[in-house]
């Protein structure tokens, strides 16, 4: 018996190692894989950042190749069970991205984005990344204030959170909604910073599935621009 069943592996976020990636992490998706008594089995961990691709549990079960199982740690699913799963898992999204297609909507044929990451960034973001520069200060997933060796020294300077917060809404996208989080890096001339629109922050604790429902309807999002772990907060919320 398999020590995971289908409805806790299709809700996780693992991380999935790939192989072949350039140094710069681009690449084909081809799957690393353990082998047992001849059979491959594509490997997934829990909470190894940068280890691979991120997707959910059940995203990962669509992509599964034929005659391939599935090993997390050290608990092996069989490739006859990981074919049952993948069939799962796809009638699943596909139900849930058609729910979420009536709930919030879909982008029109015509849609073309206004939005331009590099032409609009908000000058008082900049400007205060290079006042901030000689303190060290990151800003991504977990809220915190970073000094020396990457150590934690204390929390972020509160005018910084009160610029990155507005920073959100202004960098909000018609149809794609607005970054779920920043990472933020003081530096020569205006400083840099990364949005994420799509990948689950890393916040610990986890925010609440309520969270990501007010998120929606703060900062709308059309289906398409709604990834598989949001629709399962939604899910669990019962907003889908």
């Amino acid at each position: 018996m398999n020590a995971l069943d289908y409805a806790d592996f299709a809700a996780r976020t693992l991380d999935v190692p790939l192989t072949g990636l350039n140094k710069d992490g681009s690449g084909p998706r081809v799957f690393a894989t353990r082998t047992r008594t001849g059979q491959p089995f594509v490997r997934a961990e829990r909470g190894k950042e940068k280890f691979g691709e991120r997707m959910t549990g059940r995203e990962l079960c669509t992509l599964l190749p034929d005659a391939h199982g599935l090993v997390v740690g050290d608990t092996f699913i069989e490739a006859g069970v990981a074919a049952e799963w993948r069939d799962r898992a796809s009638a699943d999204i596909a139900a849930d991205r058609e729910a979420a297609a009536r709930r919030h909507g879909t982008v029109p044929a015509t849609y073309e984005p206004t939005f331009d990451p590099v032409a609009d960034q908000p000058k008082e973001l900049s400007t205060l990344l290079y006042t901030l520069a000689k303190e060290g200060v990151e800003f991504g997933g977990v809220i915190r204030f970073v000094a020396g060796e990457h150590q934690v020294a204390g929390d972020l300077p509160e005018e910084l959170v009160d610029v990155a917060v507005a920073a959100r809404s202004h960098f909000h996208a018609p149809a794609a909604g607005a970054p779920v989080s920043m990472h933020l890096s003081p530096g020569n001339g205006s400083g840099d910073y990364k949005l994420n629109f799509d990948h689950e922050p890393a916040f610990d604790p986890p925010r609440p599935a309520s969270d990501w429902v007010a998120e929606l309807q703060a900062h709308p999002r059309t289906e398409p621009f709604i990834p598989d772990w949001w629709l399962l907060r939604l899910k669990e919320a019962g907003a889908l």
